[in-house]
């Protein structure tokens, strides 16, 4: 659980610091066009990672879930529209020939269910870890 907690602080200090990037990166100039009336401006969607707390440890599946559920309930109460998930290939293909799409289809149930945009990302390959089937290991 260290190398999870870790990894999130890490995550967090990287988008930290490219938020504060992206706000010293100015207004524009004075030859920059209007912005559009608010009329206009179609809806977009503001997709958060419902992202639970892992510290403590939840002691069972069940206090993962209802954790994972109270994070998601958060992020849809601050506005957010969308659903992202990420598969690796070899969670969607464990075995060549053989397809385990139950987490992809309970997802996006989930984000039907809740009137969700969902965006998801299909991980062909990891730059981190490899993350293919066995057979192509």
């Amino acid at each position: 659980m260290v190398c999870v907690t870790r990894r999130v602080r890490l995550y967090l200090v990287i988008a930290i610091g490219f938020a504060t990037f992206l706000m010293g990166c100015g207004g524009g100039s004075e030859s920059d066009s209007p912005p559009p009336e608010p009329g206009n401006v179609p809806p977009g969607v503001l997709s958060i990672s419902a992202y639970y707390r892992t510290e403590p440890p939840p002691a069972t599946e069940a206090e993962t879930i209802q954790r994972y559920l109270e994070a998601l309930v958060l992020a849809q109460t601050a506005g957010a529209n969308g659903q992202f998930s990420s598969y690796t290939w070899s969670e969607l293909e464990p075995i060549q020939g053989s397809y385990d799409l139950q987490n992809l289809s309970d997802t996006m149930q989930h984000a039907e269910n809740q009137n969700l945009t969902v965006l998801v990302g299909l991980q062909a390959i990891n730059t981190v870890a490899r993350a293919m089937p066995l057979d192509l290991v």
